[in-house]
């Protein structure tokens, strides 16, 4: 996993909140993991994590990241039709997106949101080529 300013990235998409926090902790010794969803509400265990979900660390240190998975779009953790329809939209100009979800639609990661980020995500809804998280 990468920390970079308030995100953290690296996280696979179906990734569950168990497993992520399980990953964490163990990396993090004594310290102590939450995870939170976009509105701040606690989750299940089960549930799948979601660009702009809240983690917390609370070791020598309490500091708070924002989950952000390339593709990931509409926040449920899940690369699929939604997120293609969410970023046609947004370069239509049909709807804006912003912040977090704005991050995510740059699947290609070359800082700029193109019809070439629509390739890589639906390359990855086909099954043809993973993103590069």
């Amino acid at each position: 996993y990468q920390y970079e300013g308030s995100y953290l990235k690296g996280i696979d998409a179906d990734t569950s909140v168990s497993y992520l926090k399980g990953r964490l902790e163990s990396i993090g010794g004594n310290g102590t993991v939450t995870i939170t969803n976009a509105s701040g509400q606690s989750v299940d265990s089960n549930d799948t994590v979601g660009t702009g979900y809240k983690i917390t660390i609370n070791g020598t240190t309490k500091s708070t990241y924002t989950v952000l998975i390339y593709g990931d779009i509409s926040g449920d953790g899940k690369i699929g039709s939604l997120d293609l329809l969410k970023l046609q939209r947004h370069i239509l100009k049909a709807a804006t997106l912003s912040g977090i979800y704005l991050e995510s639609c740059d699947a290609n990661q070359d800082g700029k949101i193109t019809p070439l980020d629509l390739l890589v995500i639906q390359k990855d809804v086909l099954g043809v080529e993973k993103i590069n998280q």
